[in-house]
Order: structure tokens, then C-alpha cells, then sequence
């Protein structure tokens, strides 16, 4: 079978599972059309002439000497009252039990969804559970969000997502790359060339001069390359899966990093303690939205994208999307270069740093191009994080350090937001670490963001906003 004819076998299975979608609902709506119908009949029937005359003989008296004229109008139109309020709670209860056991379907099949990648598989994405990026209009302003959702990359016009969206994740990865190689060529500005080559005989020594002398392309040829040819798992999963996966591996993490305050004392030891036990996964993954997600304003929209792009193309997926816009060997998550973690003899960089605290089985490697798991991403960002953290916390005074662990015990969610801000601006750039004392300074009158320079506020305010909409 050929690709074009495996292609197009895929693209018919997914139109079946649209139309017994849609055949479903059809054939639901028309039970419940059938029920309500039914019960009005026996609704009405109960409350028979017979019925009332015999309530009217009873209440009569009542009636005649009330004076209130809203009673009349209660007793007259008492059945249609009824009968409206329990038609509106039947059908209020069985799209609710439609849309819930439907909602534990979508979470059972990404659970159980865990395949092999495949260069020539087409998903027909029916977008009835995106409903902000249905009907969306794509432009040519937002390059990214067009390459991760299409892969005609022909086609200058605008992309619009209809009700459903056609995805080759493994054509717009290759894509995404063919971008970066041929903006910041090093080996060659045309990635077929890479993909012809064959590693499989290359000695340890050829891979590490490669490495060193063509980081970025090495970076496709030994990282990306084997998802794009489908040679490894594409691990499927939503984004409420993600975040509770990651969070766990935090929560680990702040007690293999216990060790990493041993030069703080006082009041500036018990403010990083709190601010390290206060972050979670949200806190770092906002910050990832606002890396790869164009929409400054929509954060939903960011959130449903991240969501989409989980559930369909993978995880690994957006582990190796690269930064197309850094000449440095930047990709992943949290678009990391050798500035934010590096570790040799003669230079230890940022999260590196943390890293040596690290139980001696649990360190990370040395190098960016070697986080080949999200897993090790996140591990790389939340420490990233804390080292920022130390240095924001290191240009405070001692009373300046009292004041936040104050206004953190009476703040806890303020206080986190404003962490979760902070911890976007110096992953962008650690000098607005400096954002927190003049934070402090001001008793905290408005947002943190707004203390690290005017020209990256949009960018900050961003992940504010993306945290917000995770949190919900």
C-alpha cells in the first residue's frame, strides 16, 4: 500500500468515526424528543378534570376569601408551571448525562491512545469540543499556530478551522524544522539533506563532532528525526493528564532540591522555602503557552490549543518543537539554550547549578540537546525557576524578605500569581529578577509584571493570563 493510499484509508476511517458521531447524537436527540413527549401525555393526564375539580372543592374557600390576585394566577396556570419546570429538568439532566458520559469517553480513548507516529497519517479532528478555535481564522500573523495545525505551508491565505481540522503532526514537526535549518543553517539550510543521512554506522566520535560543530542540525538529526519517522511512541493525553502528571513530577522535585538554600539564612531561607513549596506545574506551564502560543489576548484559546495539540499530535510532540525564531539549539516546552542549562569543567550555567544538588541518579544531563523527555524538560524548567528565584530573593534586605512572608500568609493566591509571573520574566530574561524588590518596595500595588520593563509587559502579562485560565 502506498503512502497516498494508506493516507487516504485513514482519512475515510476518521469520517466514519465522525459520522457515527453525529449519527449518535441524532440518535440520542430523538430519544429525548420521544420521552418528553411522552411524559407530557401522562404529565397532562394525571392532572385531569376529575383531579382539579376535586383540589377546586377542597381549596375553594381558600380561593374565594384570598386577596391576593397573584394566587389566581398561581391556581390557573399551576399545571403549565409543572409541567415547564419538568420538561426543563429533563432535558437540563440528559444533556448534562449526554455531555458527561461523552467527556469520559474523550478521557478513556486518550488514556488508551498511546501509538506508534506515522509520517503519512491524516487525523479528521471533529472541533465540537474546541469550540474557541472552531470557525477560527488562522492569518498570516500568526506563522506558529498555522504550522502546528497545517502543513500546507503553500498556501498563503488565511487558514480557517472549520468544524473539522485535517492534522499531520509528523508533517508539521518536519516542517517547523525545515523552518528553523534553513533560517539558521549550520551543516546545510536544506533538512532533506539531513534526512537522507544514516546514522546507524557513525562512530561515537563522528556523532560527537557533529554535536559540537552543528549543534542545531545535530539536535533534528539525533532528536527530532526518529519521531518524525515514526519510529517511537507518540504518547497521547489531555491537557488536565499533563498537568497532573507534571505536578507530580514537581512535587518530587521540591524534595530532591531540598538542599539548594543552604546559603540563605533567616527570614530569606523560610521566603524561598515558601515560594519553592507554593509552585506548581501551572505556574511553569504558563510560561510554556506564552513561549508557543501567539494569542497575547485569548488565553483560552491558548489553553484549548495546548489541549488539541495533546490529545491528537502528543506530547513528544510539542517536546520537539523548535524555537524558530533563536538561532541557538532551542526547542522543546520551554525553548531552553545552553544559557539556561550547561555544565562542564570550566562553566556551570543557571539550572545546572540547581541540577548539582541533585541526587547523583536523578541529575540531568549536560546538555540542552540531551532533554529528550518531557519529563526531563520539566525538571529542567523547574529548576531554572528556582535558580531565579534565588536571585530575586538575594537582592532583597532581611525586612524586605519579612514583609513577603507576611503577605504571603495573608496572600497565598495573590502571592502565586505574582510568582507565576515572576518566574515568566526571568525565564525570558533573569535580569527582571530584579522585579520582586521594587515589587516589595511599592507594598505590591499592582502586578508584578509591571516592574520588569515596559517593553516585554505584554509578553508577562501573557503568562499571567495563561496561568489564570489554567486554573479553571
Amino acid at each position: 500500500m502506498t503512502k497516498k493510499q494508506e493516507a487516504l484509508k485513514n482519512a475515510k476511517e476518521s469520517w466514519k468515526k465522525i459520522v457515527k458521531w453525529w449519527k449518535d447524537i441524532i440518535r440520542w436527540t430523538a430519544k429525548v424528543l420521544l420521552w418528553t413527549g411522552k411524559s407530557l401525555y401522562y404529565l397532562i393526564d394525571a392532572w385531569d378534570k376529575a383531579i382539579w375539580e376535586k383540589i377546586e372543592k377542597k381549596q375553594l374557600k381558600k380561593w374565594k376569601n384570598a386577596t391576593w390576585k397573584f394566587k389566581q394566577k398561581v391556581r390557573d396556570n399551576l399545571i403549565k408551571t409543572l409541567i415547564a419546570v419538568w420538561a426543563v429538568w429533563y432535558w437540563g439532566y440528559q444533556w448534562w448525562k449526554f455531555f458527561l458520559e461523552n467527556e469520559d469517553k474523550k478521557w478513556i480513548e486518550v488514556i488508551d491512545n498511546n501509538v506508534k507516529w506515522n509520517s503519512s497519517e491524516t487525523l479528521l479532528i471533529p472541533m465540537a469540543w474546541f469550540d474557541i478555535l472552531k470557525w477560527k481564522k488562522i492569518t498570516t500573523n500568526a506563522p506558529l499556530t498555522r504550522r502546528y495545525l497545517w502543513w500546507d505551508l503553500e498556501n498563503s491565505w488565511d487558514l480557517v478551522i472549520w468544524d473539522t481540522l485535517v492534522l499531520n503532526s509528523s508533517k508539521s514537526l518536519h516542517n517547523l524544522w525545515t523552518k528553523k535549518i534553513g533560517k539558521y543553517w549550520q551543516y546545510t539550510t536544506d533538512i532533506s539533506k539531513l534526512d537522507s543521512i544514516d546514522v546507524s554506522g557513525w562512530t561515537p566520535e563522528k556523532i560527537e563532532n557533529f554535536r559540537i560543530k552543528y549543534p542545531i542540525d545535530a539536535t533534528y538529526l539525533f532528536v527530532v528525526k526518529p519521531y518524525v519517522d515514526w519510529k517511537e511512541d507518540k504518547w497521547k493525553m489531555s491537557l488536565k493528564q499533563f498537568i497532573a502528571q507534571s505536578n507530580k513530577i514537581v512535587e518530587t522535585l521540591k524534595v530532591d532540591t531540598k538542599d539548594y538554600d543552604w546559603w540563605f539564612e533567616w527570614s530569606k531561607k523560610d521566603l524561598f522555602n515558601a515560594i519553592r513549596d507554593d509552585i506548581t506545574w501551572e505556574c511553569v506551564v504558563a510560561y510554556a503557552m506564552t513561549e508557543l502560543c501567539e494569542n497575547k489576548e485569548n488565553w483560552e484559546f491558548n489553553k484549548q490549543l495546548f489541549d488539541l495539540l495533546l490529545r491528537n499530535s502528543g506530547v513528544n510532540y510539542l517536546s520537539n518543537v523548535p524555537a524558530i525564531y533563536d538561532e541557538k539549539t532551542s526547542y522543546w516546552l520551554y525553548q531552553f539554550t545552553e544559557y539556561a542549562l550547561f555544565d562542564t569543567p570550566k562553566d556551570v550555567r543557571w539550572a545546572s547549578v540547581v541540577n548539582k544538588k541533585m541526587p547523583k541518579d536523578k541529575k540531568l544531563p549536560w546538555s540542552v540537546m540531551d532533554l529528550k523527555t518531557r519529563e526531563d524538560q520539566t525538571k529542567a524548567a523547574y529548576m531554572f525557576a528556582l535558580y531565579n528565584m534565588k536571585l530575586a530573593i538575594s537582592k532583597l534586605s532581611d525586612n524586605q524578605a519579612k514583609a513577603l512572608i507576611t503577605y504571603q500568609k495573608n496572600h497565598k493566591e495573590k502571592f502565586r500569581d505574582n510568582m507565576t509571573q515572576l518566574i515568566a520574566m526571568c525565564h525570558h530574561m533573569p535580569a527582571a529578577c530584579s522585579a520582586l524588590k521594587k515589587w516589595q518596595e511599592e507594598w505590591y500595588k499592582k502586578d508584578i509584571y509591571n516592574y520588569g520593563g515596559t517593553h516585554t509587559q505584554p509578553y508577562w502579562k501573557a503568562s499571567k493570563n495563561n496561568y489564570e485560565a489554567l486554573k479553571k
